[in-house]
Parts: structure tokens; sequence; C-alpha cells
């Protein structure tokens, strides 16, 4: 069986990708697995230009939503976003 497979981010394009895409499947009964790039290491406060610096914990309030979403978190440990 195939599997389908997005990269969510915590912004509003991979986000509504990710929701219609599981909508879709889930009316199918299939699954759909997203994967997040996550900071390996906790974020420095102030670091960074005003953006997430972990989009981990939106991506997966998304993934949550949808019953159809297998969300899986990828630490950066060797590379930086």
């Amino acid at each position: 069986m195939k599997r389908a497979v997005v990269l969510l981010s915590g912004g509003l394009d991979s986000g509504g990708v990710t929701a219609l895409a599981a909508e879709y499947l889930g009316g199918r009964h299939q699954r759909l697995t997203a994967f997040t790039a996550v900071p390996a290491f906790p974020a420095v406060p102030g670091a960074g230009d005003g953006g997430w610096l972990d989009e981990g914990s939106p991506a997966a309030e998304l993934a949550r939503a949808f019953p159809s979403i297998d969300h899986v978190r990828i630490p950066a440990r060797d590379v930086s976003p």
C-alpha cells in the first residue's frame, strides 16, 4: 500500500496543504504521515528574527486536529534548518 507523506512546518502553507490532504485521506480511511524538522536542543530566548525557532508545537497542534495524521518530529542534530 502506498503511503501519503507531507513536510509540515508551523506555517499556513504547509498547514493548509496538510489539512486538505488529511481531510481527503481520512474520508477514504487512509493515513497521512507528516514530518516536521525541530531543533535538537532548546532554543535560546530572544534568538532569531521574531519567527518560530521550533515549529514542532504548532505543527503538532494541527496534526492533533486530524485523526488520520501520523506526526513525526525529526530532530536536526547534525544540521541547522
